[in-house]
């Protein structure tokens, strides 16, 4: 009876992760960008715009040269590329250029005093927000114009499944 129970609960979860699994699957349109990586050679990337996910291969359009067109069982790799966020790549770059700066700012701080100086640690405080402000700034822009891009895997085939049902997914 155990053996029926433990049965009947894994085709249910089984059958429960299927739709999950189609729901976080990425399928790229024609004309996103995306890199391949083949099983003849794993090391070389591929990188350029989806033109169509034709049967069963890909064309891709790789800069440089004509479209190219790949049969799917030698891709063993593919993802999907999405712009990241400017607002955060803006306050990444605020945040390192304000803690670079004030490191910087405060080092230099110190340095800059004599032991016997009555404003030491006051130096060293002014220098680290001086520079820590400077940073700030010139990581926001540095930031607001470096956005970078977000790859994400595309499952090349997805397989759910016990002994005899299987569920497959594919792009």
């Amino acid at each position: 009876m155990r053996s029926f129970a433990l049965t009947v609960s894994c085709a249910v979860a089984v059958a429960a992760a299927a739709p999950v699994a189609s729901a976080q699957t990425v399928r790229p349109d024609s004309g996103a960008r995306v890199r391949l990586r083949l099983h003849s050679d794993p090391e070389y990337v591929y990188q350029g715009v989806l033109l169509a996910p034709v049967g069963d291969s890909v064309v891709v359009g790789v800069p440089g040269e004509r479209a190219l067109r790949i049969a799917r069982p030698s891709v063993r790799q593919m993802q999907v590329g999405t712009r990241g966020s400017r607002t955060r790549s803006t306050f990444a770059g605020i945040g390192i250029g304000l803690v670079a700066g004030a490191a910087v700012g405060a080092m230099v701080g110190q340095a800059t005093t004599r032991p016997d100086d009555f404003f030491g640690p006051e130096l060293a405080a002014a220098g680290a927000t001086l520079l820590g402000v400077v940073g700030g700034v010139t990581g926001g822009i540095v930031g607001y114009n470096r956005v970078g891009t977000r790859w994400r895997d595309v499952p090349l085939s997805t397989r759910v499944g016990l002994r005899g049902a299987r569920i497959s997914i594919a792009f």
